[in-house]
């Protein structure tokens, strides 16, 4: 992509009928595409490698995790059942509610997260230095962030 006539940077899609929708699905099928060859060879997906990243940071239960990876409950639970066949991963009933699950990160959970931290972190470096400084990263972030609101709002209004 270059940059448009007057300098501004280029659109994703740009053409007519070119939406910020359409855009952000494009956007988010190559940041998968760029995950997924990060991860290439070590069995997690993109998609999965972001349950086991939160999961690193505490044990969650599964609606936990639904609403912040923006994740349907129903694909959530094919990742889990993966992870649980791995071995990767353990559940226990919730102590704040008897009919939902604690889900938490084994050892072995944790060795794959591990393993594929540097991976993905290596991916995000070359991403984030194409995109700028740290100030211009956080930027997006920011509008990132702004989008994520108003899908939301969206979401609820319709």
């Amino acid at each position: 992509m270059r940059p448009m006539a007057d300098g501004a940077p280029p659109l994703v899609l740009d053409q007519v009928g070119g939406n910020v929708a359409l855009d952000l699905f494009i956007v988010t099928e190559r940041v998968g595409s760029l995950l997924s060859a990060a991860l290439a060879g070590t069995e997690v997906s993109p998609s999965q490698y972001a349950v086991y990243s939160q999961l690193m940071q505490a044990p969650r239960t599964p609606s936990e995790l639904s609403e912040l990876l923006g994740i349907p409950r129903s694909t959530l639970s094919g990742y889990l059942a993966t992870m649980l066949r791995r071995g990767d991963v353990t559940r226990k009933r919730s102590l704040d509610d008897g009919r939902s699950w604690l889900i938490s990160l084994s050892p072995a959970g944790r060795v794959r997260t591990q393993e594929c931290s540097p991976r993905i972190q290596r991916a995000i470096r070359a991403l984030n230095s194409h995109l700028g400084s740290a100030a211009e990263v956080l930027i997006v972030r920011q509008t990132l962030g702004r989008i994520d609101g108003a899908v939301r709002a969206a979401t609820s209004s319709a």
